[in-house]
């Protein structure tokens, strides 16, 4: 169907503990994204450790962030406007995030925190930079995410308070790298991703005219 989604999921091994398949995502012809999907079978412990979460601000504390919405809560540690090129400060963020009207189901849980981690650390790397700021993003600045990589730990609820302590330690090359730790409110460690961007100028000729934005 024309403008319709297709999602093709074709495993490549199935086993007692272990499984695996990629996702490809296309839009008539066009290959949006593809995916490689790693399953695993909950083990008893033998060792066990976790970080502590860091100490921030509750969210009881916070003001919320216009980029969220009544499904999709975001409160910003300190208050950091990412989206702000005179804000400057170190490439970190730390995020409390909920989806308050999701049900208690894992696999809802995990596709909404798979949705939230994408879109904080181009922001992050960012902010040690005067000038630069992420509502130049598709603007004046052409960005994109290159790689994302996202592995879940322990059971969680999206429905609760989440933090996403996020940190860049790299960026240049017309680049950036960041990760992050995912702790639930009760500070158990639940996940963690790192992404790779693409943060440069936009190539001669390909700057979208005043008032437009790039499409990505």
């Amino acid at each position: 169907m024309e403008g319709g989604v297709e999602i093709d999921v074709e495993p490549i091994h199935d086993g007692r503990s272990f499984g695996s398949s990629t996702v490809t995502i296309r839009q008539g012809e066009r290959v949006c994204t593809r995916s490689l999907v790693l399953l695993s079978a909950a083990d008893p412990d033998l060792i066990r450790h976790q970080d502590d979460a860091p100490e921030v601000t509750s969210p009881d504390e916070l003001t919320g962030s216009s980029h969220g919405g009544d499904f999709w809560q975001i409160r910003t540690v300190d208050g950091v406007d990412i989206s702000d090129p005179a804000a400057v400060g170190p490439p970190e963020l730390a995020v409390w995030t909920r989806f308050p009207d999701a049900p208690d189901d894992p696999t809802i849980s995990r596709a909404l925190l798979a949705f939230a981690s994408d879109g904080f650390l181009i922001g992050a790397a960012m902010r040690p930079h005067e000038g630069v700021g992420q509502s130049m993003a598709h603007v004046s600045i052409s960005t994109t995410v290159v790689t994302h990589t996202l592995s879940f730990h322990e059971p969680f609820r999206a429905s609760e308070w989440m933090l996403l302590d996020q940190r860049s330690p790299y960026a240049g090359r017309g680049r950036s790298y960041g990760r992050a730790d995912v702790y639930a409110g009760d500070g158990r460690y639940v996940a963690s991703f790192a992404q790779e961007n693409m943060i440069r100028d936009f190539p001669e000729g390909q700057r979208p005219a005043a008032g437009q934005k790039a499409a990505h």
